[in-house]
């Protein structure tokens, strides 16, 4: 198993022989589970008092396994964070809107977008699955506490940051449903709304956070009324 761990350690993730190896680490661990239910590996493990049947070599692959994933999201979410180091610190009171999303935005995306293409064609897809549901988790958080709840927006501003996240959005539809995003899109839907609607739900909330209960249900925006006025305080032009 050290022999294993280090071998990956030598290899590029470009490598194909990379993805050879973490596949057929996959294919141990699911072979294992299958002959673990097997009644005659059972006796013998109790026989030799083990907990469960190759539970220690089990452990070994999982862990292995786990070294490896943590490494390529470790990789991709270094290398797509570099390229969007530049739009964390963006403004986001902007004279207009523009008519695509944001280049910074877009080199980083481009990235990512290019990073999964190649994870999705080289690894066993349970594997992918995990990967691709952490980082997608793992940049919405990003983009939420480093630009969502940081910055002021004006309507503008507000429109443009919602057309970059549903490019982001846009990149996993291929793996999962909109769903998947749901409380950031509610987010947006929130934060562009025209100025005069969101003066009026701003006002009913400070009022009492009750009255954003029916305003929200109306447009479908599935967000507790104190997050909903947190956002709208955001918006500079109201």
């Amino acid at each position: 198993m050290v022999h294993l761990s280090d071998k990956l350690q030598k290899l590029d993730h470009k490598d194909k022989k990379f993805y050879l190896i973490v596949n057929s680490v996959v294919y141990v661990l699911l072979i294992l589970e299958e002959w673990s239910y097997d009644q005659h590996y059972i006796k013998v493990s109790k026989f030799e008092g083990d907990k469960a049947p190759f539970s220690h070599i089990s452990e070994s692959f999982e862990l292995l396994q786990q070294d490896v994933q943590d490494s390529l999201e470790s990789s991709i979410s270094s290398k797509v964070n570099s390229l969007l180091s530049g739009y964390y610190k963006s403004t986001w009171t902007l004279p207009n809107k523009l008519d695509t999303i944001t280049p910074v935005c877009s080199r980083g995306l481009m990235e990512l977008q290019q990073c999964l293409a190649s994870l999705s064609s080289s690894l066993a897809p349970d594997t992918f699955l995990l990967i691709w549901s952490n980082l997608a988790s793992s940049f919405q958080l990003n983009f939420t506490n480093k630009i969502l709840l940081k910055s002021q927006f004006n309507l503008a501003g507000a429109q443009q940051f919602k057309s970059d996240m549903q490019a982001f959005c846009g990149i996993f539809y291929e793996y999962c449903s909109p769903s998947y995003f749901t409380k950031l899109k509610s987010s947006l839907e929130v934060l562009t709304l025209p100025c005069e609607t969101a003066r009026l739900w701003k006002g009913e909330g400070s009022s009492s956070l009750d009255n954003l209960v029916d305003l929200s249900e109306e447009q479908s925006i599935s967000l507790p009324p104190a997050e909903i006025l947190r956002i709208l305080k955001l918006r500079a032009d109201i």
